[in-house]
């Protein structure tokens, strides 16, 4: 038997993929990954950011190694959003708001850390 006679006997079982995006998703790489405090993940010592909703749950990633520009987030097998690279410039003006407790325990003594805390 021929591959084409094999082939004409398997046809019926073939199926059409009207969408080629979705096999292009198969094969692309996954990874785990859990989200940092400051909504990024890191690939392949790259940083990515990822919606802040996401901090501190694991997510799957998916990627094309050689090609980074598009990084899908999957959370429990269903797609949560597109990863997009870190701009390092903006990254560093972002201001990050700390809790009390945070700047009560980088005080630099006792005493100083007891008198924030009866101004509160």
């Amino acid at each position: 038997m021929s591959p084409l006679d094999k082939y004409l006997t398997q046809v019926k079982q073939v199926k059409i993929v009207n969408d080629p995006t979705w096999v292009q998703q198969l094969f692309m790489k996954r990874e785990n990954r859990r989200v940092n405090n400051d909504a990024t993940i890191s690939i392949l010592k790259r940083l990515f950011e990822v919606p802040p909703t996401l901090i501190g749950q694991k997510v799957q990633v998916r990627f094309e190694p050689e090609n980074l520009n598009e990084v899908l987030v999957f959370v429990d097998d269903k797609f949560v959003a597109r990863a997009t690279p870190v701009n390092a410039a903006d990254n560093a003006r972002v201001k990050r708001n700390r809790d009390k407790n945070e700047l009560l325990a980088s005080s630099l003594s006792f005493h100083e850390a007891l008198l924030k805390k009866e101004e509160n």
